[in-house]
């Protein structure tokens, strides 16, 4: 079903993005130096039909990253 799919896609590619960054954050502030990078797609931005579990979760990715800085 659909929901099961977009449920493994968000637990992969969001929560992944997110435990790295728990992981990661902390010891680069302490360092005062850097860099996270985040390779995303267009469908981040544009409504697309028939893709929008995976445009949602982009969306939400993105976010997730703008919100670190």
């Amino acid at each position: 079903p659909l929901y099961k799919s977009a449920t493994l896609l968000f637990k992969v590619s969001y929560m992944c993005t997110l435990w790295l960054l728990q992981e990661f954050v902390l010891a680069m502030s302490e360092h005062n130096h850097g860099h996270i990078a985040l390779v995303s797609s267009l469908s981040s931005h544009v409504d697309t039909p028939l893709i929008s579990a995976y445009s949602s979760m982009k969306s939400a990715q993105s976010k997730l990253i703008e919100t670190t800085r």
